[in-house]
């Protein structure tokens, strides 16, 4: 069975794994070339419930996630996998469980995302989000798969907001 998008995406995606494993080695990260790849929905509603605990919580639980997948090869839809690193930064196992095994949370997240594609125009992955402290009313988005210029770019007028 061949992937959506055909030969040309296939090289477009292999190339840009080639950037990103060539910059993690730069920054001293083992990124796995071989790491399983799936959905990513679980991890997305384990984020969302360790950010309602506490920003700082959220954030070390992304840390985990992120080594977890990209260095360890662990499957951003594999429950045990997510309530492992979710104990590590202290949410307690079955209510985080609980929420990324409710068809509700799921649905709300899938809602959430096709409407943030739709406000911006864009339906292409990674759409990347940054909200402004400052002015909450201030949201940029842009699409994550672009070279790092563009990036830094966007950072440099984020920071004049």
């Amino acid at each position: 069975m061949r992937k959506l998008g055909g030969a040309e995406l296939e090289a477009k995606v292999a190339n840009r794994q080639g950037l990103l494993f060539a910059r993690g080695d730069e920054l001293g990260l083992n990124i796995n070339p071989r790491r399983p790849l799936g959905p990513s929905l679980a991890s997305h509603c384990l984020i969302e419930y360790a950010g309602s605990v506490s920003a700082d919580i959220q954030s070390e639980l992304v840390e985990l996630i992120f080594q977890g997948n990209l260095a360890d090869g662990e499957l951003l839809s594999d429950a045990d996998f997510l309530v492992r690193e979710a104990e590590k930064v202290g949410l307690d196992r079955d209510a985080a469980l609980a929420y990324i095994s409710d068809p509700n949370v799921q649905q709300a997240i899938i809602q959430s995302d096709k409407e943030a594609h739709s406000k911006f125009g864009d339906t292409r992955l990674p759409l990347v989000f940054i909200n402004s402290n400052r002015d909450p009313s201030q949201t940029v988005a842009f699409v994550g798969d672009m070279p790092t210029e563009h990036f830094c770019k966007m950072f440099e007028t984020l920071l004049k907001i």
